[in-house]
């Protein structure tokens, strides 16, 4: 049977509603059943019996669980106060339920809201987990795309400056997020994979500023004298070349000094390693002064060589022939044997001694010859060191 006061679903029999506590009352075919209880035939033969105090007692009793409003004619007083003490009890029992009720939907109220309120903090942090992780492996992206290790095995300093210059600006990029807040989790701290993609940066330049250190290195060593060299022992064009090199080192280094900032070796600093550079340029530049001033001073004596030597000289050779010997200011020779036999060759030397070579033309064992002169070059002394070859006197025209 249904309630007819909220329709809910109840057991047959029921005296209160177990969903909103009313009273059920009972058919009012029941309460005619219920109260007489002899039929007519009964009234008319019997003789009319004042009910007992016991019937009416069960008659109450059923009336009060039964039905909401019955009266006995003799007892009206007890029946009505039966059902006023069921109203009664009625009433703690109804508030009791509401006030349960009550409690219970705030109860489950707070455990919903507890409930949602972790799910949303949980939600919230997963969204920032995820973002962070999806920033992070968009630096880790570029950064793998810069193949450090391939740029290296081809040598190209451009490429690999580039390269790192590139990294550089992913640093400052990440740096500047990091500012920002843009790696912090909801627990206030970034996130720790943050130094993977960081150290991926430092590595991949350090691979870097090694390969150019190395080259610096390489070159320098190469380019470089030691202590004993003097102008004297030094070549001019070895000079000249180191000096070179060494000066395209200091371009090199000033171009790429930008890969000196991930440096930690204190001993080959962008400021030592240009220091040692410029100790090289300066002590070959010192050589090379040198060898100018040297060389200054050979040309000042050749040019008094040649005003010494240039000339004609004549006189008889020791096989009784006549000789003449002609030293040119271009450093060119004529010798002239009797009057038919010309050969021309070529001189050098200093002050001191003059050497004439004509190709073994002249005398294959005997060649070169020496020049020399007692009196300033007015007599020369034509020799050999072969043995067999005898000594020319000559004079100067």
């Amino acid at each position: 049977m249904k309630c007819p006061n909220c329709g809910a679903e109840i057991n047959d029999g029921s005296v209160f509603c177990t969903s909103c506590g009313e009273k059920i009352e009972s058919p009012a075919v029941e309460e005619t059943t219920d109260v007489d209880m002899f039929s007519s035939d009964d009234r008319n033969s019997e003789p009319e019996v004042t009910p007992t105090t016991h019937f009416p007692s069960i008659a109450r009793t059923r009336t009060s669980r039964s039905f909401a409003t019955v009266e006995t004619p003799e007892d009206t007083t007890v029946v009505e106060s039966a059902p006023q003490t069921k109203n009664g009890n009625k009433k703690p029992s109804s508030a009791g339920k509401v006030i349960l009720t009550v409690v219970v939907a705030l109860v489950l109220l707070c455990v919903a809201g507890f409930g949602g309120w972790m799910f949303y903090k949980n939600h919230q942090q997963n969204a920032r987990s995820q973002e962070v992780t999806d920033l992070e492996k968009s630096y880790s992206s570029q950064i793998d795309a810069v193949d450090v290790d391939s740029l290296i095995s081809g040598g190209d300093r451009s490429a690999l400056l580039a390269a790192y210059n590139q990294l550089a600006d992913i640093q400052n990029k990440i740096s500047t997020d990091q500012k920002d807040g843009k790696f912090t989790l909801s627990d206030g701290n970034d996130d720790s994979h943050l130094k993977d993609v960081t150290s991926s940066i430092t590595d991949k330049q350090k691979k870097i500023f090694d390969w150019f250190l190395n080259d610096y290195k390489t070159r320098l060593r190469a380019n470089s004298v030691d202590a004993s060299a003097t102008a004297d022992n030094s070549d001019a064009t070895d000079l000249n070349n180191k000096l070179s090199e060494l000066k395209n080192l200091q371009n090199n280094l000033e171009d790429e000094k930008a890969v000196w900032d991930s440096n930690t070796d204190k001993d080959y600093s962008y400021a030592s390693f240009g220091d040692k550079i410029n100790s090289q340029v300066s002590k070959i530049t010192s050589l090379l002064k040198g060898k100018e001033n040297q060389q200054k001073e050979d040309t000042q004596a050749s040019k008094s060589a040649v005003n010494k030597w240039v000339g004609t000289y004549t006189g008889m050779g020791t096989d009784g022939k006549k000789l003449e010997i002609v030293l040119k200011s271009d450093g060119t020779v004529t010798y002239r044997e009797g009057d038919n036999k010309t050969t021309e060759g070529t001189w050098s030397g200093d002050e001191n001694t003059v050497k004439i070579s004509f190709g073994g033309r002249i005398s294959t064992r005997s060649e070169p010859f020496t020049i020399t002169s007692k009196d300033g070059g007015s007599t020369i002394a034509v020799s050999s060191d072969s043995g067999t070859w005898q000594t020319d006197y000559l004079t100067k025209r």
